[in-house]
């Protein structure tokens, strides 16, 4: 198993923010977390990349805990990161961007490797390697965002809220290299508002209310869902 979190409670100040929580992510699969703004979805993500600790509960990767564990720490582990906004750095290049994503591989032949699959699965990324990032659209500072994340080559990508803000047209190709990226063989979990799109694209999810697991299921089956329907798709 590559992400095993169980009975996880997670508090900022008073506020009960994710309330025992349990989920799982198998290595290979997509599994998607839905639900709406203040479910508790993004501080479960940023939990899992040592941003936010829990207040109790079990979070293992590969076997491991890493409950208290710092966030540099768990890149090192193997875990890459895609914040909601993007937050590329706006004053550097595309490769310079690119290159602090590869801060924690040692060897300048991995740091290669790792840079032209970042340049295969986002072309543009290649053609405006010396552009600045803060000149991307928001588009491009996605694809920027998901690069500087797989420069570490890890084992597992987390994704907070990828189509925010972003053209459907757009949204098509992040999700298209989302899928591509899953089927190279990094394990993926992906926070999202849009439950359509991260079912097109998960193996299994779990829909957040008021910081519970309210259902999980195989993604296939929830699409097909009528109360899921209703409650997500409009209908």
């Amino acid at each position: 198993m590559m992400l095993n979190i169980e009975n996880v409670h997670i508090h900022y100040g008073m506020v009960h923010a994710v309330q025992g929580v349990s989920l799982k992510v198998n290595q290979g699969e997509t599994v998607a977390v839905l639900g709406a703004n203040g479910a508790g979805k993004s501080s479960l993500l940023n939990m899992v990349m040592g941003i936010v600790a829990p207040t109790s509960g079990k979070v293992e990767l590969m076997g491991q805990s890493i409950a208290h564990v710092p966030a540099h720490q768990i890149c090192k582990l193997g875990v890459g990161y895609v914040p909601e906004g993007r937050r590329v750095f706006a004053d550097l290049s595309v490769y310079e961007n690119l290159a602090l994503g590869a801060y924690t591989v040692t060897r300048g032949a991995d740091v290669k490797a790792n840079l032209e699959q970042a340049y295969d699965l986002f072309p543009l990324l290649k053609e405006r390697r010396k552009q600045l990032a803060g000149t991307l659209s928001g588009g491009e500072q996605q694809m920027l965002a998901m690069g500087r994340a797989l420069m570490s080559n890890p084992k597992l990508l987390l994704l907070d809220e990828p189509s925010l803000g972003l053209a459907p047209l757009i949204i098509e190709d992040i999700f298209h290299s989302l899928q591509e990226i899953n089927r190279r063989g990094t394990t993926v979990m992906l926070v999202e508002q849009s439950a359509y799109l991260a079912l097109k694209v998960a193996h299994r999810a779990y829909i957040l209310e008021s910081g519970k697991v309210s259902i999980e299921g195989n993604a296939e089956e929830l699409k097909q869902s009528e109360s899921i329907r209703k409650a997500y798709f409009g209908g």
